[in-house]
């Protein structure tokens, strides 16, 4: 028996070595990208007194995410009309994420996919990027879980909206920042956590806005059709600023607001009686409000954060829409 057991491990050693062999080349291979993603992650020209970038590896964290949207249509010709407020279901997931220097990658579960209770169809996609001059967030969304009220005029007269007036509300949202004071102050320490802002900074900042979006409607009249579908393109530019308050107790707080103002749009309503181009009326605009508290202890990191994305845009016989998505995030994470 000791000797057939002698046999085999002759026989396997070779395998374990080239194994071992290979092992170590793939570990060398790992540690000269880590030295590059290293080298990459501090070119960053940051002034070290304000901003700091971790010299750890590798960061993980899970997020708490909750958000919701929120509609609003106005029809109103002379004295008659009606104004409409119309809100899908909140969606809750959770995220879990690792980032290895500076790239990250996570994933989100909706608890609804195992719950029946909390099931609905609404999905959200997203990607972020946070950098010192520039940055950008995309999202894709597909939400028809709308409820709300319409008010009617002129006696005001207040209705409930049930679930399926918006058979589909399906939109592509881009925005995208430019920051000048970008070697004292970080967007990545309140968002991403990729760096630790030390001491407070601001920054004066430029945006852009992208929004394509399809909205179908059953049950709000227009010209005297019960069904109406709103499709929106809109390019809007502007500016705002954006600040990161740090306390002496290793606490961060960040706001920021950009307000950009319609520079291109061709967004058409299109009805069972004829179709519609919507008047571009001044001022059609595009903003995005957000904020975060964050706090660090070692190697640990926890906090929330904030962001809101209105529009607003009208149309001829002053048919105006609006719409807005809200996102909050409670993170947890640790840097190893």
């Amino acid at each position: 028996m000791m000797k057939r057991m002698l046999l085999l491990f002759l026989f396997l050693l070779p395998a374990l070595s080239l194994t071992a062999q290979e092992f170590s080349d793939s570990l060398n291979m790992f540690q000269k990208m880590d030295a590059r993603m290293y080298r990459s992650q501090h070119k960053a020209r940051v002034d070290t007194a304000y901003i700091t970038i971790p010299e750890e590896r590798w960061t993980l964290k899970t997020s708490s995410n909750y958000s919701w949207n929120t509609l609003g249509v106005k029809h109103q010709k002379d004295e008659e009309g009606y104004s409409t407020v119309l809100n899908s279901t909140p969606t809750f997931s959770q995220g879990f994420s690792v980032a290895w220097r500076w790239l990250e990658l996570g994933v989100s579960v909706n608890p609804g996919w195992f719950i029946p209770s909390l099931k609905n169809s609404d999905q959200a996609y997203s990607i972020s990027v946070f950098g010192n001059k520039f940055s950008m967030s995309a999202t894709f969304r597909v939400s028809n879980s709308y409820r709300g009220t319409i008010t009617s005029y002129p006696d005001s007269t207040v209705m409930a909206i049930p679930l399926g007036t918006v058979n589909a509300d399906i939109s592509g949202d881009f925005d995208a920042y430019y920051v000048f004071n970008g070697d004292k102050f970080s967007f990545p320490a309140a968002f991403s956590m990729m760096q630790i802002q030390k001491r407070s900074a601001g920054s004066p900042v430029i945006s852009l806005s992208l929004r394509n979006g399809v909205t179908r409607f059953a049950g709000l009249s227009y010209q005297g059709t019960e069904e109406m579908a709103l499709i929106t393109n809109i390019l809007a530019v502007g500016a705002g600023y954006a600040h990161n308050f740090v306390t002496p107790h290793h606490w961060l707080f960040h706001v920021s607001a950009m307000a950009n103002l319609s520079l291109l749009s061709y967004n058409m309503l299109y009805t069972s009686d004829g179709n519609y181009r919507m008047e571009k009326t001044f001022p059609d605009w595009v903003g995005v409000f957000q904020a975060a508290a964050l706090h660090w202890t070692g190697r640990w990191f926890y906090g929330v954060n904030l962001s809101v994305r209105g529009a607003t845009y009208g149309a001829q016989d002053r048919l105006e829409f609006s719409n807005a998505r809200t996102e909050g995030h409670i993170v947890l994470g640790l840097r190893l």
